[in-house]
């Protein structure tokens, strides 16, 4: 009884993560561009916390965000493309991801993640 509960809940976690990413993607657009101002995990983490980054392919995005390491499975269950980022505090940019787009929260209830989604370099052009 308590595995189908965890499992219902991992579900139900797992579906509000699909629709926050596309109700995301679709508020955003190439013509509006995010400014610095609001970047949650630019540089090196605070304190115990490392960077980590996964590559969106479906909406063509790199996001970038600040997590402990013993949190990783947790959140690679919902993100199977969730790398640590060893040896750069850029992953994204390193990546050819550096147009920054904004800064969003995805999750539901106690997980939740805040990261930086960043456009590929050739993504948006400058009118």
């Amino acid at each position: 009884s308590f595995d189908l509960v965890v499992i219902m809940r991992v579900l139900s976690i797992a579906s509000a993560l699909s629709i926050l990413s596309v109700t995301s993607a679709s508020l955003r657009g190439s013509e509006l561009v995010g400014d610095n101002s609001t970047k949650c995990c630019v540089g090196a983490c605070d304190g115990d916390l490392n960077k980590y980054y996964s590559i969106d392919t479906k909406h063509n995005e790199c996001g970038e965000c600040c997590m402990l390491d013993s949190d990783y499975k947790k959140y690679h269950l919902f993100e199977p493309g969730l790398t640590k980022a060893n040896g750069t505090v850029t992953p994204c940019s390193d990546l050819g991801y550096s147009i920054y787009d904004d800064t969003v929260t995805h999750g539901a209830m106690s997980i939740t993640m805040t990261l930086d989604l960043y456009f590929p370099d050739e993504e948006v052009t400058k009118e």
